[in-house]
């Protein structure tokens, strides 16, 4: 049992917890985290993540975009919707076309994402989440 309280899932580090549930991150080679933006009276993030394959030796690649929705419901208690589509896969090398390709999409965006190599290490995972949570880049 862990001793850490769950972030807040209004948070970025909330949000990657969230992701976390979806694609263990020991699956996890690398990711892009776009920022927050405003959609009416909640915010939507973006994270874009660079998944190995079920082949430990195969050089490819998964590539899935995770939208985190929060919106505020009567009482004003957060509620988190999140959506996840795997966009293709690619080779290692070639990911960052397809990241650019979302980013080509999302015209709009103020700042690019903070990109973080994992490498499906727990290390690297621990790392970003406090990196996240404090603030830090990434």
């Amino acid at each position: 049992m862990s001793d850490v309280a769950p972030a807040d899932p209004t948070t970025t580090a909330g949000l990657l917890e969230a992701l976390a549930r979806a694609l263990p991150p020991a699956t996890i080679d690398e990711l892009w985290i776009f920022p927050a933006r405003r959609i009416g009276p909640g915010q939507s993030t973006i994270v874009v993540a660079s998944v190995f394959g079920d082949d430990a030796d195969s050089d490819r690649r998964r590539v899935f975009t995770a939208r985190f929705t929060v919106a505020r419901d009567a009482r004003g208690r957060p509620e988190l919707r999140q959506e996840m589509t795997e966009d293709g896969a690619a080779p290692a090398g070639r990911v960052s076309r397809v990241v650019d390709g979302v980013l080509r999409r999302l015209t709009d965006e103020p700042a690019p994402p903070r990109h973080a190599r994992l490498q499906g290490d727990a290390d690297r995972w621990a790392e970003l989440l406090r990196a996240v949570a404090a603030g830090e880049p990434v």
